[in-house]
């Protein structure tokens, strides 16, 4: 443990902690050296990781205000773009607004555009009218958003309005495997582009990709 902690660098335990909502755990790390602002390796399956700032995920996490003071203190950066996002705007379409207000009395609040004022305006219950989201060219988190909401215990209103921005476009979505293609109906003609198929279902420890096998088995509560 002591060799560990004593150069926690290119690991994602940070990462780990704030997802855990562990504030001793993160204080611990950062006091022996773990860097907020440090990406991480990838797996050494080859996978990669999600090398988000430690700030940027424990807003999207939905961590508090106490959070905040505690990065900031050990030097993260209040001023980073990850995946286009600041830290107060992934705070804020995540409905994070303890977090938000924390990071906007340090002086880092910074300007929502067009589709993050959408989405706050989603995770603060607002519905919008017209679907202005529906066609809009999306980044990846901004995309997601919906599927990391909805599995929330208190997260139906908001998905409501994510569906209501016009977040769920299904065309946006590629399938990652093919299933059950046994039973498919002829005139169905699947793309030869690499994506796996299978006559029924698959086992998912052979298929998924580590971090996203991890969720798998979260989800069916296992």
């Amino acid at each position: 443990m002591d060799a560990f902690l004593t150069k926690p660098v290119k690991r994602n335990a940070l990462l780990r902690m704030l997802d855990f909502d562990s504030l001793d755990g993160t204080r611990l790390l950062l006091e022996y050296g773990a860097d907020p602002n440090e990406p991480t390796a990838d797996h050494p399956s080859g996978q990669p990781v999600d090398t988000i700032p430690a700030l940027h995920q424990a807003a999207r996490r939905g961590r508090d205000g106490r959070y905040a003071d505690l990065l900031l203190k050990h030097g993260a950066r209040g001023d980073t773009l990850w995946q286009g996002h600041s830290a107060f705007a992934l705070a804020s379409i995540y409905g994070n607004a303890g977090f938000a207000e924390t990071l906007a009395r340090r002086g880092l609040e910074t300007p929502l555009d067009d589709t993050e004022q959408v989405l706050a305006d989603c995770a603060r219950h607002i519905a919008p009218a017209g679907q202005p989201l529906a066609g809009r060219r999306l980044g990846d988190e901004a995309r997601r958003i919906l599927t990391r909401v909805i599995l929330r215990e208190d997260g139906f209103d908001h998905a409501r309005c994510l569906v209501a921005a016009g977040i769920d476009d299904p065309s946006d979505v590629a399938p990652g495997v093919h299933i059950f293609t046994s039973t498919k109906q002829g005139r169905l003609v699947l793309p030869e582009d690499g994506t796996p198929v299978f006559e029924g279902f698959y086992r998912p420890s052979a298929v998924l990709p580590p971090d996203r096998y991890a969720r798998f088995k979260a989800a069916i509560g296992k």
